[in-house]
C-alpha cells in the first residue's frame, strides 16, 4: 500500500539507499521499538530523568516561550514530564494537540494561543477543484472514458514533444527514500560527537518512508506505514502515531539550521507526516509555536481508500488526491523559503547574491532563534541474551536429540 501512495504523490523512489559505514551500523536505541519481537513489552525502558533535567536547565530562559498571561511553556512541560518514569512527548518539548492531559495545563484562552495554527494547510485552487471535478462519475465505464480522454484539445498526443513536458511536471527537486535511516535523527544523535573519538557514528531512526531534498539532504516529511489497520488504540497505530512527533521534530530542527535560526523564515516552515496503515491515511504535520516548542497536530480527516468502485469511495479518493496536492504545496513553501525553489528568479537576483555576500562578510547579523532544544533522546531497551531469544526453538531442537 505504501507503494500505491508514492505513485499517488508523483515522487521519484531512487533504486539505491545512501551508503552507510561500518561505523554507521550501530543503531542505538531511537531504532528499537515496540515492534522489537526480542524486547520485553512489560519492561519498557525508563527515562534518564537527571539528563532530562540537566537538557531542561541548559535552556536559557530568555529564549523559552511565555504565553500573555506569563505562563513559560517549556516549564510547564518539564513539570508536567519530570517525575514520568517513561518517555512522554512533553519530554521533547512536543506538545500534541489531541493530548488532553496537556490541554488541561493551560487555559482555552492559553490553549487557544499556544496551538494557533499560523501557517496552515494551502487552499485549493479553482482549477484544480475543476479538474477533480471532471473525475466524479456514477460508473466505472464514465470514469474509465474521462480518463482516457486526452487533456489536448486540438492536438493529438506527440511522443516526441508531450513526453518530456509531462516528465518535467513531475520533477521535483526532493524525493522520497524508502526504509531508510533517517539523517535528521543521526544528526540529533551525534550532536556531540568530536574527531579523532572511538565513539562510533550513530544512524538515524529507521522510516518507512523519507521526504527530502537530493542537493541538501534536508528531510521536509516521513510516511509511517503497515500492511493493515486495525483501529486508533491498535498497538501498531499506537507505536507509529508516538514515533511520528520525535521524528518530525528532529527534521524541524535541522532547518532551523539551514535557515541559519532566522525566525522570520522558521516561522514559515512545517514538516509534514503520512501515517498509511493498509487503505486508512492520516496526515499530520508539526509547526514550531516559539522558543522550543513545537506543535504536532494530525489532520481531522483520514481518509478510507475504498477497494471496489463506487461513487462514495471515489468521492472520498477525490478528495484524497487533493489533500495530497496541498501537502505537496506545503513542501513546495519549504523550499521557496530555503531558496531551493525560487518561482521569482530574475536578472538582479546575481547582484542580490553578492551584496547579501558582501554584508554576510562585513558584520553577520545577530540570529534571531538565541535557543532551540533538541529532542530528549530515547531510553535504551534491554537486550535479551541470544540464548533467550527464542526459548521455543531451544526446546524444539533438544527434543531432536
Amino acid at each position: 500500500m505504501c507503494k500505491t501512495l508514492v505513485q499517488l504523490l508523483s515522487l521519484t523512489i531512487p533504486s539505491d539507499t545512501d551508503e552507510l559505514t561500518s561505523d554507521e551500523s550501530i543503531e542505538d536505541n531511537d531504532n528499537l521499538d515496540c515492534n522489537n519481537d526480542h524486547v520485553s513489552k512489560k519492561d519498557p525502558p525508563k527515562i534518564d530523568k537527571v539528563a532530562f533535567r540537566k537538557t531542561h536547565d541548559a535552556i536559557p530562559d530568555t529564549t523559552k516561550l511565555k504565553l500573555s498571561t506569563e505562563k513559560i511553556v517549556e516549564d510547564i512541560l518539564f513539570n508536567f514530564c519530570k517525575n514520568m518514569d517513561y518517555e512522554h512527548h512533553a519530554h521533547s518539548y512536543i506538545v500534541d494537540f489531541d493530548d488532553e492531559n496537556i490541554k488541561a495545563l493551560f487555559t482555552d484562552s492559553e490553549w487557544k494561543e499556544l496551538t494557533k495554527d499560523r501557517i496552515g494547510v494551502p487552499i485549493i485552487s479553482h482549477d484544480i477543484i475543476k479538474e477533480l471535478a471532471r473525475y466524479e462519475k456514477g460508473t466505472l465505464e464514465d470514469l474509465r472514458t474521462v480518463t482516457m480522454k486526452s487533456f489536448l484539445e486540438e492536438e493529438k498526443y506527440d511522443i516526441r514533444k508531450h513526453y518530456t513536458t509531462i516528465k518535467n511536471g513531475f520533477n521535483w527537486p526532493f524525493e522520497l527514500l524508502i526504509d531508510a535511516p533517517s539523517s535528521s535523527s543521526a544528526n540529533r544523535k551525534n550532536r556531540n560527537r568530536k574527531a579523532n573519538t572511538r565513539k562510533r557514528k550513530l544512524v538515524g531512526r529507521k522510516i518507512d518512508g523519507i521526504i527530502y531534498t537530493t542537493d541538501e539532504l534536508l528531510e521536509f516529511g516521513a510516511i509511517e506505514g503497515a500492511r493493515s489497520f486495525k483501529g486508533v488504540s491498535d498497538n501498531k497505530y499506537l507505536n507509529e502515531e508516538f514515533k511520528m512527533p520525535k521524528t518530525l521534530r528532529d527534521m524541524y530542527s535541522d532547518l532551523i539550521r539551514a535557515v541559519n535560526y532566522d525566525d522570520q523564515r522558521a516561522s514559515k516552515l512545517q514538516v509534514i507526516g503520512i501515517l498509511h496503515l493498509g487503505l486508512w491515511i492520516q496526515f499530520v504535520r508539526l509547526w514550531r509555536a516559539g522558543g522550543s516548542i513545537c506543535i504536532f497536530r494530525k489532520d481531522p480527516q483520514s481518509f478510507n481508500i475504498h477497494s471496489k468502485f463506487s461513487k462514495k469511495g471515489l468521492r472520498s479518493f477525490l478528495k484524497f488526491l487533493a489533500r495530497i496536492y496541498q501537502y505537496k504545496i506545503i513542501i513546495k513553501n519549504n523550499l521557496q523559503v530555503l531558496d531551493i525553489l525560487n518561482d521569482d528568479d530574475n536578472d538582479n537576483d546575481n547582484d542580490d547574491e553578492l551584496k547579501e555576500l558582501n554584508e554576510q562578510c562585513s558584520t553577520p547579523p545577530p540570529t534571531s532563534i538565541q535557543f532551540f532544544a533538541d529532542c530528549e533522546s530515547t531510553p535504551k531497551k534491554k537486550r535479551t541474551n541470544s540464548k533467550e531469544k527464542n526459548p521455543r526453538q531451544k526446546k524444539i531442537k533438544s527434543n531432536h536429540l
